[in-house]
């Protein structure tokens, strides 16, 4: 579990909207990231959430609405913001030719009270990885080195862009591990993603945002209890009788085909998996689980996110 929280916001955002010509981008977003948190903005591509992050670190300016980050006004108070907020964007290069330990030690020359350079890649694994030029690191030690450059200036808290898409789940979990360190430690993290699994597994709090809105904002299990309080089914698309046999239940809330499965969101998911198991021929690989962040956004939006085009 995260740090104690203070009273005072990490992040706050009052009635922001930020427009391109006729489009909002943001769209009234209120939002509140407690210190000691991982705080995850989840939503497809196109959701707002690269806009939101960018406003909070100074980068765009907001249309109308209030924007603070620890007291501070990111547009009006930019030198002050960069000594307690880190930035990561969704992309971002490294010097190719530079060691992970030459990287580190030129990025702490842009700070005040700089890190330690062997400490902070002992902190993210690259301790035997230091004398590694970049372009020779894998994609998951490339990515906490950014992570590392973030951190070196020691700052309160720390904005990352999609972090770990593109990441294997090894060296994604690496990176969390990172990240959960830093929250123990008493920093904060603001972080977009459009991965379910990765907003579920890693933080504290989610908002789910859409077409720059807030659809709903607790902690994955609050928001998965409050919204989608059932179970989800799951066996082979081949198997079209089931199917059938399923539509008409009054315990089935919903059928899904995405695929090579058939996902049945039901209230009793004991009934329905011994039906499938007992009709002729049986249905194989069946799998029941707790709904989750995926079936939260369906509920929400009436669309099912892995299925949304980003």
């Amino acid at each position: 579990m995260s740090a104690t929280h203070s009273r005072d916001p990490a992040v706050l955002l009052a009635s922001l909207v930020k427009r391109y010509g006729d489009k909002k981008a943001v769209d009234g977003l209120d939002l509140r990231v407690d210190q000691g948190e991982i705080f995850g903005l989840l939503g497809p591509n196109g959701a707002g959430k690269t806009t939101t992050l960018e406003i909070i670190a100074g980068l765009r300016a907001p249309t109308s609405g209030t924007v603070r980050v620890a007291g501070l006004d990111p547009t009006a108070e930019r030198q002050e913001l960069v000594r307690v907020l880190a930035v990561q964007p969704q992309q971002a290069q490294l010097f190719p030719l530079l060691t992970a330990e030459e990287t580190l030690t030129l990025w702490r020359t842009f700070y005040e009270r700089p890190g330690d350079v062997a400490e902070l890649l002992a902190a993210v694994s690259l301790t035997e990885s230091a004398r590694t030029q970049v372009r020779n690191l894998s994609g998951g030690q490339e990515r906490r080195l950014l992570i590392a450059c973030a951190l070196i200036g020691r700052p309160r808290a720390v904005v990352l862009d999609e972090p770990s898409t593109g990441l294997d789940p090894n060296a994604r979990a690496e990176l969390w591990e990172v990240l959960l360190r830093f929250r123990d430690e008493g920093g904060t993290v603001m972080l977009s993603t459009h991965s379910m699994d990765e907003a579920q597994s890693l933080c504290d709090r989610v908002a789910i945002i859409d077409h720059g809105r807030l659809l709903a904002e607790g902690s994955p299990a609050e928001l998965i209890a409050r919204h989608a309080p059932h179970h989800l089914v799951t066996f082979s698309r081949d198997a079209g009788h089931a199917r059938d046999l399923l539509a008409s239940r009054p315990d089935v809330l919903a059928i899904d085909v995405r695929g090579t499965k058939v996902h049945v969101s039901t209230s009793d998911p004991t009934a329905v998996s011994a039906l499938l198991r007992g009709i002729d021929p049986p249905v194989r690989d069946v799998v029941v689980r707790a709904s989750g962040l995926d079936e939260v956004y369906r509920e929400l939006t009436g669309r099912v996110f892995t299925e949304v085009k980003v």
